[in-house]
């Protein structure tokens, strides 16, 4: 029956041998891993309102929703994990190119750490594409089935391929086969972008493989398919119409997993892995420039771990000590260790070398509060506040800078002022405790006891971030 549906005048692989062998060998490794019937009984996740039913804007809110129901797709329950997203942190940039990639270079992160909720985070620019927004968390997702359930370890040469790959046995592959290639047009050049790790070939050859192993012979689901990899389905369909040993390898998996060491300088995706998110669980000794050294500092601020960030921060200093950008981020680090006249410095020589940047002067000013020169932090974060981006960071730099300056005018024994800038700071980003607790004390400064006990349990609610 396959032969007759299928052949084709062309029935080659849209593969090459050795990547068709990687791709079959996987697919039933995971097979293996999560059991035939569970592959067989699986709905196809589509990019439509059956699905994702949910009226989408491009906010945090609706990521927050959408990040919900791939859970659900996942198989995996959305409160076993901590969703967080990533802004650019000024309106031009987020760091200094020369040592950051641009944001395309990822999209999310995979976060898990002992004792503590393992965390998913999304770079916001993402948000106004719902379909990259799903592939996106259905990647993060599948590290859970991968390495939080210790199927894989994070050091193995393929494991963001088999990552990539998972997301196919559980129904979400057409988000990522759609998101791996995308074709921009101007009036002079057009240009070519990637994302995931599968190229569009191995994503098309994929999927043929979970429609040919459902007995999916003709799915309806190829209509929400892009023209590239709709076309490369198809020939891989017509492939598999002709190839009589897929069937043992898929269902009987054979011991060992082929190699993808000649193949994988080809994968665009697995080159910039190498680059870029292994730095997370990296250390400063391993560190070999200062793109890498400033790459991992962000990292490790991300991730909580300041000293190890002030650790890479100084190392990439040391081949480049004028770049404002990175002191501003070693200040930051500094300031978290309670380490504020070296905070303050660094500041200050931000400010010298990026007069233009905004984000510096929010740095120098939350070190002059913290360092007792108020009348100097409330000049840097007024002006700050002045040309902030209040969606920038899911609103927790204004709330910083807002509670700070709060302080500055309690210091300086303005309280009406400071219960202004705190309830700036909670309009922000609602579940810090600290300015309720600081708008209490200034509260009960101006007599209003009332409010001041409201404040105070609603500070006692909310766990310390």
């Amino acid at each position: 029956m396959f032969k007759r549906l299928f052949k084709r005048k062309t029935s080659q692989c849209p593969v090459r041998p050795e990547i068709k062998k990687w791709i079959e060998g996987r697919f039933g490794w995971l097979v293996g891993e999560f059991g035939w019937e569970r592959l067989q009984r699986r709905e196809t996740v589509l990019p439509a309102d059956e699905f994702f039913p949910d009226e989408y804007g491009g906010s945090i809110d609706d990521g927050r929703v959408v990040f919900e129901r791939t859970c659900e797709y996942m198989e995996l329950n959305p409160s076993d994990f901590e969703l967080q997203f990533y802004t650019p942190q000024s309106k031009d940039a987020r760091f200094n190119p020369r040592f950051v990639k641009p944001s395309t270079d990822w999209a999310g992160l995979y976060a898990e750490r002992d004792e503590e909720p393992t965390t998913i985070w999304l770079e916001t620019s993402q948000l106004s594409n719902p379909l990259s927004v799903v592939a996106t968390f259905a990647h993060e997702l599948a590290h859970a089935h991968i390495l939080g359930e210790k199927r894989m370890a994070a050091d193995e040469e393929d494991m963001e391929l088999v990552t990539d790959l998972t997301t196919v046995f559980f129904g979400l592959g057409i988000f990522g086969a759609n998101a791996s290639f995308r074709e921009t047009r101007s009036f002079e050049l057009t240009s070519y972008s990637w994302e995931g790790y599968l190229t569009t070939e191995m994503w098309s050859y994929a999927l043929a493989l979970y429609a040919w192993s459902r007995d999916e012979l003709e799915p309806e689901w190829t209509r929400y398919l892009s023209p590239e990899v709709k076309t490369r389905f198809r020939q891989a369909m017509a492939y598999l119409a002709v190839d009589e040993d897929v069937a043992l390898v898929l269902r009987e998996p054979a011991d060992g997993i082929p190699s993808i060491t000649g193949f994988a300088a080809e994968i665009p995706g697995l080159a910039r892995n190498q680059d870029d998110s292994d730095l997370i669980a990296s250390s400063t000794d391993s560190v070999a420039s200062a793109e890498e050294a400033f790459t991992a500092g962000v990292f490790h601020s991300q991730l909580g771990e300041w000293i190890e960030a002030v650790d890479a921060f100084t190392a990439a200093l040391q081949e480049h000590p004028d770049d404002g950008e990175i002191l501003e981020q070693r200040a930051w680090a500094y300031l978290e260790l309670g380490r504020v006249a070296e905070a303050l410095a660094d500041a200050e020589n931000a400010v010298k070398l990026n007069p233009d940047d905004i984000e510096v002067y929010r740095a120098r000013g939350v070190a002059y509060a913290q360092s007792e020169q108020y009348e100097l932090a409330i000049v840097d974060l007024d002006k700050y506040l002045r040309e902030e981006d209040f969606l920038a960071n899911d609103g927790t730099n204004a709330t910083r800078a807002y509670y700070f300056r709060g302080l500055a005018h309690a210091a300086s024994g303005d309280h009406k002022q400071a219960v202004t800038d705190y309830s700036n700071a909670i309009r922000c980003y609602s579940s810090w405790s600290k300015p309720f607790e600081a708008r209490a004390d200034s509260y009960a400064q101006l007599g209003k006891s009332k409010e001041a006990a409201r404040d105070r349990a609603s500070a006692a609610s909310r766990a310390e971030t």
